[in-house]
């Protein structure tokens, strides 16, 4: 498997990307982050996983075994690779499944979605590269009805979508009995648009109260108060 020359390192773990894996953005360190996630519990569910940034995130934020599962094997491969130099080793496993397909072993408390970015949407030319960008307009409905997701009662659901992807999201959701528990709508800079939206969703839990748009960057180019705090404890280079 090729490898990409640079390795992009956290605080506590790095990434190796390799050839033909949807390479490591901001959308991800935005999830792993704001994923309001407990210490203690039963298994976190990454769909997508591609690198396992998401996965190992959510491993260094808490105590619970992480489940990575994507359904192309260039991804599961890159993910396995960057397991074996992981310090929480040990509780995270990746395996090359679609969630409609999956069969979770582990009771699943919290799932990290970080769907494709373009639905009904052509593709271009590299197949793995496809299937982390492109989906169809089904794939709402398919990924929150299907047997691993519902398949606890009090399963919290957390996701970040391109805002152009909220409505049918949004009519996927309510149609399937779900509720918006925590929304947070982000810009790329202070004086730009809404271009992403983090969404937890359950069944039995309570809305909180809708916040104001915050944004990643400061016109000057910096990471904002907003996403330093939030992501200080995995950048190396938290405060620029």
């Amino acid at each position: 498997m090729k490898r990409f020359n640079s390795i992009f390192r956290f605080k506590q773990f790095h990434i190796q990307q390799t050839e033909g894996v949807f390479r490591l953005g901001t959308d991800a360190v935005l999830l792993g982050s704001w994923a309001s996630l407990q210490t203690n519990g039963n298994a976190i569910l990454d769909v997508g996983t591609g690198t396992g940034i998401v996965g190992f995130m959510a491993a260094q934020r808490t105590e619970r075994h992480v489940i990575g599962i994507d359904v192309a094997p260039d991804a599961i491969r890159c993910a396995n690779l960057n397991r074996d130099s992981n310090p929480w080793r040990q509780r995270i496993s990746f395996h090359c499944s679609s969630v409609e397909s999956f069969e979770p072993e582990l009771k699943l408390d919290d799932i990290l979605m970080n769907p494709p970015y373009f639905l009904n949407h052509t593709p271009k030319a590299t197949p793995t590269l496809n299937v982390a960008r492109h989906g169809d307009a089904d794939l709402p409905q398919r990924w929150l009805n299907s047997p691993a997701v519902v398949s606890n009662p009090d399963v919290q659901i957390h996701l970040i979508l391109p805002t152009a992807s909220f409505p049918l999201w949004q009519r996927t959701w309510e149609q399937l009995g779900w509720t918006l528990i925590r929304h947070q709508g982000v810009q790329g800079r202070r004086d730009g648009t809404v271009i992403r939206q983090l969404i937890c969703l359950g069944k039995n839990g309570l809305a909180e109260p809708e916040t104001e748009p915050r944004h990643v960057y400061e016109i000057d180019g910096t990471r904002s108060a907003w996403y330093q705090s939030l992501t200080e404890a995995f950048y190396l280079d938290a405060d620029k």
